[in-house]
């Protein structure tokens, strides 16, 4: 926060991770009265309307009326998927907070900008210019197109992950990306390594950095009874789960699934194709699994009532077409991957808890469209 006080803004929005609101920008403020210096929020207030974070109403931001935008860990928003019926954290800060109101400029903090694809840091640097490549272009060497050096740094990256790993060495994928990416990482952003900082600035002013002490690494096993599985074949084993409730769209009758791609599948801006409903219930079942590991690493017992949590919502589903099989009528089930479309695989919650997702009347599957034997095996 130190750094934001250098500049001259009469207003600022700090997005941060797990950092407490000061002040309110407020609807009602009277004209001329001057606006207060800024609200600091968590990212996940992005994704609500109502409600108080920290005793702020969220209804009465003014979000778009904050000059300057400071994210930590902004690899938070690195993801820029498309949904029909709503709009997504990232969304709402490119369209609401950076787009609308005064002009703002956005400040990203993040020591991991990149996952597993350069796209993660493409996503980043949009909110810094609208979402609008031209409007960056326009500030660097002409002829530089972004999204084509994004795409070439892409295409380095993936021919270098497929090296042996002998061959996986730094210096070679920095040795395959092209001086362009450099010249625009040169122009956007501003790396400080502990090295850097200790070489060039008076640490005296701001601090000498902690001594590391050498890491002692400890492996323990799950428990020491020796009729308990162990660590490696709980993962071999929660790999192999189906998790099918989370892919019902896997199971619709192929004479049926036109009808629901229609509705459900979006269409990805600037012609990149379709981001296809099954695509989401993927990822969704990938995140599961994860889950399942975090509620592991967090207690064998967090563990085992997330297992409970599931085996609940699988006989929920199984006794609802039994029920269908008996009567025959209109029944539906809601397919979910869009409620966890955000969700944080890194984070402590437990997100498998899926009848308390807030479903609404979204992604609707009749049962009559679906192959039930086959779900019901699975």
């Amino acid at each position: 926060m130190k750094a934001a006080k250098g500049y001259r803004y009469t207003g600022y929005l700090y997005a941060g991770d797990h950092f407490p609101v000061k002040g309110a920008e407020s609807e009602g403020r009277m004209e001329g009265e001057p606006r207060p210096k800024g609200i600091r929020l968590c990212h996940t207030d992005l994704s609500r309307d109502s409600g108080e974070s920290l005793g702020i109403p969220l209804n009465k931001v003014n979000w778009g009326n904050f000059d300057l935008v400071v994210i930590d860990e902004s690899y938070n928003f690195r993801n820029n998927e498309a949904f029909k019926d709503r709009e997504t954290r990232y969304q709402k800060l490119l369209n609401k907070v950076i787009r609308a109101g005064v002009k703002t400029k956005v400040l990203m903090l993040s020591a991991t900008p990149v996952n597993n694809r350069f796209n993660d840091l493409k996503n980043q640097l949009a909110l810094a210019y609208e979402g609008n490549p031209e409007l960056l272009a326009s500030k660097l060497r002409p002829g530089m197109n972004i999204n084509e050096i994004f795409r070439r740094a892409q295409a380095s990256f993936n021919a270098w992950s497929a090296m042996p790993p002998e061959q996986r060495m730094a210096e070679t994928i920095l040795k395959s990306l092209d001086f362009d990416f450099f010249e625009l990482l040169d122009s956007v952003t501003i790396a400080r390594s502990r090295k850097h900082i200790q070489t060039f600035y008076d640490t005296k002013e701001i601090g000498a950095f902690p001594e590391r002490e050498r890491p002692q690494s400890f492996h323990c096993g799950l428990t020491g009874r020796q009729d308990v599985i162990g660590f490696n074949e709980i993962f071999a084993r929660l790999t192999a789960l189906t998790l099918s409730i989370y892919t019902p769209v896997r199971f619709i009758l192929p004479s049926r699934l036109a009808k629901y791609e229609e509705l459900y599948d979006t269409a990805v801006k600037g012609g990149g194709g379709r981001l296809k409903q099954s695509d989401r219930e993927q990822g969704l079942l990938a995140l599961m699994t994860v889950n399942l590991l975090k509620r592991l690493e967090s207690s064998v017992e967090a563990f085992r009532i997330t297992l409970a949590k599931l085996e609940k919502s699988h006989r929920s589903t199984l006794a609802r077409i039994e029920a269908f099989h008996r009567s025959g009528g209109a029944e539906f089930i809601v397919d979910r991957s869009e409620d966890f479309a955000e969700a944080d695989p890194e984070g402590e919650e437990d997100i498998s808890d899926i009848e308390d997702a807030q479903i609404g009347d979204r992604v609707q599957i009749s049962l009559a469209d679906m192959d039930l034997p086959a779900w019901e095996r699975n």
